[in-house]
């Protein structure tokens, strides 16, 4: 998770990436999903990066967990 000046910063940039002038607000993480829940927001932005040392096993986990969710069923961990 982006800490609150690394927050700012991609705010900023995409403020100034926007044709028309903006009414941008950055949110605490808790106040964003609140925001979200409720639909009471224009824009949201999210982000994920992996987080793991091998790429292969990132992969594989995902897929795994994808099948899992499409099938309902427990995959072995």
């Amino acid at each position: 998770m982006l800490n609150e000046v690394e927050s700012e910063k991609v705010g900023e940039y995409v403020k100034n990436r926007l044709k028309e002038p903006s009414r941008l607000k950055a949110q605490p993480f808790k106040q964003k999903l609140a925001l979200k829940s409720k639909g009471d927001f224009e824009m949201s932005y999210a982000g994920w990066g992996p987080d793991y040392q091998d790429m292969q096993l990132m992969i594989l986990s995902m897929y795994t967990l994808k099948e899992k969710i499409k099938t309902n069923k427990k995959v072995a961990p």
